[in-house]
């Protein structure tokens, strides 16, 4: 199973040890700063063995160190663009990490404190496997992990019985972010191929720049210290020299830029000096510039009435041309349907009568049509709504479903299987077995039943127990109350007797000092 990657608390420190201590340099002849002089080393100190030999050899503390105090969060947590980026990370770590609940984008916008519990639950228990047996409150739990993997920012308990609201799910949704970060930081071991080469090396501009180093470095630091740990210097020099050959060709890169920035300029000064030159002869070329712009703005003006009138002459045609083709075509249309009806007249064998009952026959059947079509389109409707109702009681049905076997999964009924299988084939049938794989009434509810009367018995059981604590509360205040009672009697008998010894010693000096001065 996986290790649990939570820190002791051992030397009063909570910060995780993986992240907390400073790597050791690899064995090399040469360093990256050494190649590199242009820029600054991002390494740590090594460690002072002897103060980590003392605090191994001190004994195990588990009283929390004091707190320092709470800093302000620098992060843009409720910059929109801020909160949809972090949203976009979780999701895709969630998607290809296995995440076992429905998630969305939509989800992670407004969570649910369902949601985010089953969230931070299985981002947790990726750190520690054991997170969130029931033995502790959910709230107390995820603000004390989050303290122990050292999360340097107070998580409110407040904020997490209230999740989902908008006031306290952005710093929520940072903080998880910020794990998920973590996640990925000890679960992906940087290889060498990690490192970009040289002609892949590019970026658009400082702060691109400022990250990819930042980046690249961290992925060598922590090859390199692996490398070193395994003593493996020649992996370590690999490492090394692609560190530095990217910094190198970042280096080229930025003289080159400077080099195009500084030829520009020049050509730049050039111009002006160009142009400055040319100032001379400037007010009789603004004057010719006035004349010929107000020239060609008449032949614009003229052009355009032109082109106007052009194209009110273009429409007249047009229309004129169209208005005459339809005459054309109408009149061939009704040519042929006069040619069309007097050969029907002449060649047809039906009377006028029998025309006046074809024309009632032929409205009766439109009108049949009409009412036919008329009821389609009810019908049509009607089935319409249909499908939309049943397709929204599936849904529910569906959300019922998954909520019923998450909660029968924690039932501690482990020798039968109660899940649920929503069979959406058998939706017409009757039986509710065909559609939910299951016998609600024959094997769900005995099951549920003996759940209670077993929970029932553990109450009583507890409820005795509690009782039992109380009474022996009761007599342990009676017994206090007496032996207090018996205390106050004694320390008045020792008051007296220590007056009376006082006293006694007086008399006792003073008689003693008597026969003193009588010797």
């Amino acid at each position: 199973g996986r290790k649990s990657m939570l820190p002791r608390m051992s030397g009063g420190s909570t910060t995780p040890s993986h992240l907390s201590r400073s790597p050791s340099p690899p064995r090399s002849g040469t360093t990256p700063s050494a190649r590199s002089s242009a820029r600054k080393s991002m390494g740590g100190r090594t460690p002072n063995s002897s103060s980590r030999g003392k605090s191994l050899d001190r004994r195990q503390s588990f009283v929390p160190p004091p707190q320092p105090a709470h800093k302000a969060d620098p992060r843009p947590i409720a910059d929109k663009a801020y909160q949809n980026s972090c949203m976009k990370k979780l999701l895709h770590y969630l998607v290809t990490a296995g995440y076992e609940h429905p998630v969305s984008h939509k989800t992670l916008a407004r969570p649910s404190g369902k949601d985010f519990a089953n969230i931070v639950t299985f981002l947790l228990r990726r750190v520690d496997p054991t997170f969130h047996t029931g033995t502790m409150k959910f709230e107390d739990e995820v603000a004390m992990h989050f303290k122990a993997v050292g999360y340097p920012f107070p998580i409110s308990k407040t904020a997490l019985v209230a999740a989902g609201s908008p006031h306290t799910w952005p710093a929520l949704l940072a903080a998880l972010t910020w794990l998920m970060e973590l996640l990925q930081s000890t679960e992906d071991e940087p290889l060498e191929a990690d490192i970009p080469p040289p002609e892949d090396a590019t970026f658009e501009s400082l702060e691109d720049l400022e990250q990819k180093t930042d980046k690249a470095f961290f992925v060598y630091l922590a090859g390199a210290y692996t490398a070193f740990l395994n003593g493996d210097n020649a992996t370590s020099e690999v490492l090394e020299e692609g560190l530095v050959d990217m910094f190198e060709n970042d280096n080229m890169i930025i003289e080159k830029e400077i080099e195009r920035v500084t030829d520009l300029n020049g050509q730049i000064v050039e111009r002006m000096n160009s142009l400055n030159s040319q100032s001379e002869d400037l007010p009789s070329l603004e004057k010719k510039r006035e004349e010929y712009a107000a020239d060609l703005e008449q032949f614009h003006d003229l052009v355009r009435q032109m082109d106007d009138h052009k194209d009110a002459l273009d429409k007249k045609v047009k229309k004129n041309t169209a208005e005459l083709e339809e005459i054309s075509n109408r009149l061939e249309t009704m040519t042929s349907r006069v040619e069309q009806l007097q050969n029907q007249v002449q060649s047809q064998e039906f009377s006028v009568e029998d025309v006046r009952r074809m024309q009632t026959e032929q409205n009766r059947l439109e009108k049949a049509i009409e009412q036919s079509v008329e009821l389609k389109q009810t019908y049509a409707k009607d089935l319409f709504d249909s499908d939309l109702e049943l397709t929204r009681i599936m849904e529910e049905l569906e959300l019922v479903v998954a909520e019923y076997n998450a909660k029968v999964a924690n039932l501690p009924i482990q020798d039968l299987k109660l899940k649920m299988e929503l069979n959406k084939h058998n939706i017409n049938e009757r039986d509710q077995r065909l559609l939910l794989g299951i016998d609600l009434h024959g094997a769900v509810m005995p099951a549920i039943h003996q759940c209670k009367v077993q929970y029932d018995n553990y109450t009583h059981a507890a409820k005795r127990q509690h009782q039992e604590l109380l009474d022996q509360v009761e007599s342990s205040e009676a017994a206090v109350t007496e032996a207090l009672d018996s205390l106050s009697i004694m320390e008045a008998k020792q008051s007296k007797v220590t007056e009376s010894y006082t006293t006694e010693k007086t008399e006792q000096d003073g008689a003693l000092a008597v026969r003193l001065r009588e010797v």
